[in-house]
């Protein structure tokens, strides 16, 4: 009978889960559907729950270490890891999914990190000598600042207000409004409150495009993003005393929308932060195996 490792990453728009040996040799990976407490609680468990259905074996022991996006209650919570103990006959740990990435971030000891998590939704998690704190990560609905989502509701209340304020429409909102495939202004609130939050992230690609095409206003959207995220690492930096950090940044957002990264590492500049960018790009999901090491006590060469 072997000791595995089951662990989670969930998000706004899918959950990925691999499974390990106690040596850290992955043996297989499988995604399902987002994992967000805030958006589903109902639908986040089950995607938890069928992804470790595929990579559970009777025969086995196992530790499953699980980070997930939203917040749930205490109760809540303890209900689920009990459910889960149970069935699977198994250790369970449910954190979030930003403490599961600052945990796959490498480390000299003693040294302070912070991640910065910018995809469907944002969060950043810091580790100083004494804690860990977050920073923002209050949700779509009145947080997710440096986000997908949170750029695509920037771009419909800019809509809005260019709607009610002016007779004739900018280039920006014109198109904007045949990307989101509405002709009636007042259609906004359907498309909004009708579709899910990873739904709606998913125009922000559409956003990006506009941008590349020479958009000022999608450029400027865009910008905005990496500004807040810069901002809320200040907001960090601060807590931390004003020492010198590494920061890790996750998310495709981030990473991959154009002008978000590069406006984020020019007001981190100009903030006068003391950092260092990781550039080792480690998968969030092997912060479940480094905490499932840390519990366990156990190390790769057992």
């Amino acid at each position: 009978m072997n000791d595995l490792i089951i662990g989670i990453d969930g998000g706004g728009t899918k959950t990925l889960a691999v499974l390990w040996d106690k040596k850290g040799n992955e043996v297989k990976r499988v995604t399902k559907g987002f994992a967000n407490f805030s958006v589903d609680a109902i639908e986040t468990m089950k995607n938890i729950e069928e992804a470790i259905n595929e990579l559970y074996e009777k025969e086995h022991n196992y530790t499953i270490v699980i980070g997930a996006a939203g917040d749930y209650s205490n109760d809540g919570k303890n209900i689920f890891i009990e459910y889960l103990s149970n069935k699977y006959k198994s250790k369970v740990v449910l954190e979030s999914d930003g403490y599961l990435a600052l945990n796959s971030i490498s480390r000299l000891e003693n040294e302070n990190v912070l991640i910065v998590v910018g995809g469907t939704g944002s969060i950043i998690y810091a580790n100083d000598k004494e804690r860990v704190f977050r920073v923002g990560g209050f949700g779509h609905i009145i947080g997710d600042e440096g986000s997908a989502y949170h750029l695509v509701i920037e771009a419909i209340r800019y809509l809005i207000n260019d709607y009610e304020k002016n007779a004739e429409l900018s280039t920006f909102s014109k198109e904007f409004m045949n990307l989101l495939q509405i002709e009636d202004i007042q259609d906004i609130k359907s498309f909004v409150y009708g579709h899910s939050k990873d739904y709606t992230a998913g125009f922000s690609k559409l956003i990006s495009k506009m941008a590349l095409n020479g958009n000022k206003k999608a450029i400027d959207l865009l910008e905005n993003e990496g500004k807040l995220l810069a901002e809320q690492v200040y907001s960090a930096y601060k807590k931390m005393g004003n020492e010198r950090i590494k920061i890790a940044l996750r998310g495709g957002f981030l990473k991959n929308a154009p002008y978000v990264k590069e406006k984020f590492i020019k007001e981190l500049k100009e903030l006068r932060i003391n950092y260092l960018i990781d550039t080792k790009e480690i998968e969030p999901v092997y912060g479940a195996y480094n905490i499932a090491i840390k519990i366990n006590n156990i190390g790769k060469e057992n």
